[in-house]
């Protein structure tokens, strides 16, 4: 604690100590200039001490764990060794440990659900509280449309408006994944039928759903029978091999095909509720344009980007900037729209 400023003895002896401090100091005047706060406030933590201020520390804590999460994060170590265990167990030892891993799942689906309804209490009270804070800028939050000019994944990868020569890098994984399944399932070896492994993909998709439901959908197509597109006549159309006539290779080939089939679908599906880059599901007449490698090879990187921008309304057009960040939509030139 500092002195008082009625306190003239010590602050004469405090003037005095200084004094001495800095006369003791080699170097110039402007030196000496620098170093006078520094020395002040080391001579004043030595005499009199410094007083520890209320504030509370400022950085980020990590909240600790519950026992809700740590018993998932054993259980998944756990689900992790077991997985482990599996690829070097036997034959007979397998079926033992899917029963383990069985009840393991169920486990560990019951406790994620708990968890996941105590993180989606814990949002809508967050929510609420923000809501009785500042009412106004969270319903502005609810209906203020996205500002977001960043080209969606569907514009690179779909078949719509404008088809690029490259491929998901998900669809191809899927696709990987279900051929490979295909290959040892089906295989004419029955031992390599049994010893089949489970393929790990995670929880969203397995790949022996996939398969099972490329399967139904081809079946039913045989059902259906050809269907004919177009004004052409009977025969004119692109026809496939039917299910129950393929062989095991064109089988596989089928079920790949549908998988992309589904991925296609999946992307239009996301497109429709696009209400920008989405707009071309309901053009009308829509011509269809198909970019090969030797297209992308001739075009400057600024023509492949207008046109992809283009197509599917990107482009830093006024509207789309005044959007996006709020800008003046008029010209800074003429102050008018009309060009």
């Amino acid at each position: 604690m500092w002195l008082k400023s009625s306190s003239k003895k010590e602050w004469a002896t405090v003037d005095a100590d200084l004094i001495k401090i800095l006369d003791g100091v080699k170097g110039t005047v402007e030196k000496k200039l620098e170093k006078i706060g520094d020395l002040i406030y080391v001579y004043g933590a030595e005499r009199f001490r410094t007083k520890q201020t209320g504030k509370k520390d400022m950085t980020p804590t990590i909240p600790p764990k519950s026992r809700r999460q740590q018993e998932i994060q054993r259980l998944v170590k756990q689900r992790r060794d077991l997985r482990k265990q599996w690829k070097r167990a036997s034959v007979e030892e397998r079926a033992g440990i899917d029963l383990l891993q069985t009840d393991l799942k169920g486990r560990l689906g019951r406790l994620r659900r708990a968890e996941n309804l105590r993180t989606r209490r814990k949002r809508k009270e967050r929510a609420r509280t923000t809501f009785y804070k500042d009412p106004f800028r969270f319903v502005k939050g609810l209906f203020t449309k996205e500002k977001s000019g960043h080209l969606s994944n569907i514009g690179l990868y779909g078949h719509g408006a404008l088809e690029l020569p490259v491929s998901s890098l998900t669809e191809e994984y899927k696709c990987t994944k279900v051929r490979l399944n295909m290959t040892l399932t089906e295989s004419q070896d029955g031992m390599i039928q049994a010893a089949a492994p489970r393929l790990a993909t995670g929880r969203k998709w397995m790949p022996s759903e996939a398969v099972q439901q490329a399967k139904s959908a081809l079946r039913h197509g045989d059902i259906v029978g050809q269907v004919q597109h177009g004004r052409g006549g009977f025969g004119l159309g692109a026809s496939r091999p039917t299910w129950h006539k393929a062989t095991s290779t064109q089988r596989r080939k089928l079920v790949v095909s549908q998988v992309r089939h589904q991925e296609e679908a999946d992307r239009c599906a996301k497109a429709v509720s696009q209400s920008k880059q989405g707009q071309w599901t309901s053009w009308e007449n829509l011509e269809h344009r198909k970019l090969t490698w030797k297209d992308l090879w001739e075009m400057e990187g600024r023509q492949i980007s207008f046109i992809i921008r283009a197509t599917y309304d990107v482009l830093p057009t006024p509207k789309n900037l005044h959007q996006w960040f709020g800008e003046d939509p008029s010209c800074a030139l003429c102050q008018t729209l009309q060009h």
